[in-house]
């Protein structure tokens, strides 16, 4: 089976659609003038936790890709999540929107377990896409320096229901803690590799212990595998910048794109 994946695109009305990939006719995913953005979610959530950025994203005129990874969402039927299983998936989907709609550009941007998603993708398929954002990434496991936490999580009652939906939707907090161990031995593949795509490390100012911890060598190791790469903090931030401060995330993006692209 494969991902499920909500479109965006800044030209339809209404201008979402929700898909499968593969397919041979890609619904709302129309060639752009802008580069194609994709976003990846954190573990136990789902695209929704997107869903106040991609606003402000479609007002600057970007087509939009939203998945929900393996075990999540709507994709919760082909869990549990791995690595390589996200990776394989993830593979698909861009590849077939590539060759029906021939993006200018292809931009892809994951947070937390999303951004270690990304990281593996990028390792197997190093020239899928022309740019990527990996925020609150951990590239080591929990240890005496920092410890394994739950993220700052959101005052607004509206989110706290749609985050303990998408628990529930992935089988609960059983399946979200094996979830939480396999984000925890996540490891980076670094070896002599082609060139990657220029990649964006972002961390918050707030972030989680283990994302602070490992923002600088993460950022070294992509500027490594691509000079254009490098790192930035987002001020009075906390993990999930999408849902804390979406407004100001979706402006990162915007500026990312532009600069390097």
């Amino acid at each position: 089976m494969p991902l499920h994946v909500n479109t965006y695109s800044p030209s339809s009305s209404p201008p979402t659609s929700n898909i499968d990939f593969p397919t041979s006719a890609i619904s709302g995913a129309t060639a752009q003038s802008k580069p194609t953005i994709i976003l990846i979610h954190g573990g136990a959530s789902s695209s929704r936790m997107y869903k106040d950025m991609i606003p402000y994203l479609l007002e600057r005129g970007y087509p939009i890709l939203a998945p929900d990874l393996p075990g999540h969402g709507q994709s919760a039927s082909l869990g549990p999540f791995t690595f390589s299983r996200s990776s394989s998936l993830l593979h698909d989907v861009i590849t077939v929107y590539q060759n029906e709609t021939h993006p200018v550009k292809t931009v892809i941007v994951g947070i937390s377990l999303g951004g270690q998603a990304v990281l593996d993708l990028l390792a197997h398929h190093h020239d899928l896409v022309d740019a990527a954002i990996v925020s609150g990434a951990a590239i080591h496991p929990p240890d005496e320096k920092a410890q394994g936490e739950i993220p700052h999580l959101p005052s607004s009652q509206d989110w706290m229901q749609i985050i303990m939906a998408d628990v529930q939707a992935m089988g609960g907090m059983e399946k979200a803690q094996a979830l939480q161990t396999e984000s925890f031995g996540f490891r980076l593949e670094d070896g002599a590799d082609p060139q990657w795509p220029p990649v964006l490390v972002v961390v918050g100012e707030k972030d989680t212990a283990m994302a602070g911890r490992d923002f600088d060598e993460l950022t070294s190791l992509m500027k490594e595998k691509n000079d254009k790469s490098k790192g930035t903090v987002l001020s009075d931030a906390w993990h999930n910048h999408s849902i804390d401060v979406p407004e100001r995330f979706a402006d990162v993006v915007h500026e990312w794109v532009n600069d390097i692209l």
